[in-house]
C-alpha cells in the first residue's frame, strides 16, 4: 500500500475492521509473520497466495499449519525441518508421531532431543 511495512499494512486493515484489502495484501505477504497473522485473524482461513512466503519461516510455517490449516503444511516441511524446535513441535502437535525425515536436525539439539525421545518413548 504505497510504502507501508507489512506490520503497518496489517494494522491498517485490522484497525479499519476490513475483511480483506487487496492493496494491503501485497505488502503484508512479504513478511511471514504478518502474513500468518493476516490469514489467521483477518481472512480466518488459508491464504494460498501468501503460503510461499509463510513457508520460508519455520516458526510461522508451524503456526500456520496449527492455527490456519489445522493439519500438515506439506509444502513447508522442508523449511520447518531446518529448525530443531519447530521440527519437534510439528512432529508432536501436527504429525502426532515421529518425523523420521527431521530427526537428524531434532537430535542435533540436546534439549530438543531429550523432549523428542521422551515424548515418543524412544530407547536410546
Amino acid at each position: 500500500m504505497n510504502n507501508m511495512t507489512p506490520e503497518e499494512a496489517y494494522n491498517f486493515v485490522e484497525l479499519l475492521g476490513l475483511k480483506r484489502d487487496k492493496r494491503a495484501e501485497e505488502d503484508i505477504m512479504k513478511d511471514p509473520r504478518w502474513a500468518y497473522w493476516y490469514a489467521r485473524n483477518i481472512i480466518e482461513g488459508r491464504w494460498p497466495e501468501a503460503e510461499p512466503h509463510i513457508m520460508t519461516n519455520p516458526e510461522y510455517a508451524y503456526w500456520y499449519a496449527q492455527d490456519v490449516i489445522k493439519g500438515k503444511f506439506t509444502d513447508a516441511e522442508p523449511y520447518i525441518m531446518k529448525d530443531p524446535r519447530w521440527a519437534y513441535r510439528y512432529s508432536h502437535y501436527i504429525i502426532k508421531g515421529r518425523w523420521l525425515e527431521a530427526e537428524s536436525v531434532i537430535m542435533a539439539n540436546s534439549a530438543i532431543e531429550y523432549h523428542y525421545t521422551t515424548h515418543f518413548n524412544m530407547d536410546e
